[in-house]
């Protein structure tokens, strides 16, 4: 579950989600998908390893998020961003990303 989380909450995915989701229409603020449109998130299956990686920093992210002072300590919110710049480095490797793609991803989604 931790890995697919973690896939989901990427930049990659978001920007993927933006982009697929944009034409879908809004009713009362919420997006109205079928359960067909979720099939088509794009999540890749991929060796124990790379899975175990990003599942360790998912659950560090998490611990952090957790603790009582969280949203008061900048030093555990700077390392949560650090965290998910990792994953994002992670899928960008597993879906075989292009430094231009990216590029593209980065910029879109800030």
């Amino acid at each position: 579950m931790e890995y697919i989380l973690a896939l989901l909450n990427s930049r990659l995915l978001s920007f993927w989600y933006i982009n697929y989701f944009r034409s879908l229409k809004q009713a009362g603020g919420y997006l109205n998908f079928s359960k067909k449109e979720i099939k088509k998130i794009p999540l890749k299956k991929t060796n124990v390893e790379s899975i175990g990686a990003i599942v360790d920093t998912a659950n560090r992210i998490i611990a952090i998020t957790k603790s009582d002072n969280y949203l008061k300590d900048f030093s555990k919110q700077a390392k949560v961003k650090e965290h998910e710049h990792q994953i994002d480095q992670m899928v960008y490797k597993l879906y075989d990303l292009t430094s231009e793609e990216i590029k593209i991803v980065e910029e879109s989604v800030k």
